[in-house]
């Protein structure tokens, strides 16, 4: 099974639509029959809130939150 690494944080997460947007990618991707592993960086104006997580839609398979 292919692993790749998607990276994702700025505009790409400025907002819910571009986060489903997102989460849409990496679905196919992870349906593909590819291993995921997904890196979501700081949201777009969110570096100084203290780092809150976005809310992710919940992709197949296991997940680790640091």
């Amino acid at each position: 099974m292919p692993r790749i690494v998607m990276k994702f944080g700025g505009t790409s997460m400025a907002g819910i639509e571009r986060i489903r947007n997102v989460a849409s990618r990496v679905r196919r991707e992870a349906e593909a029959g590819n291993e995921v592993l997904v890196v979501v960086s700081a949201m777009a104006d969110s570096r100084a809130e203290g780092g809150h997580a976005a809310p992710i839609a919940e992709a197949r398979g296991p997940a680790l939150l640091c």
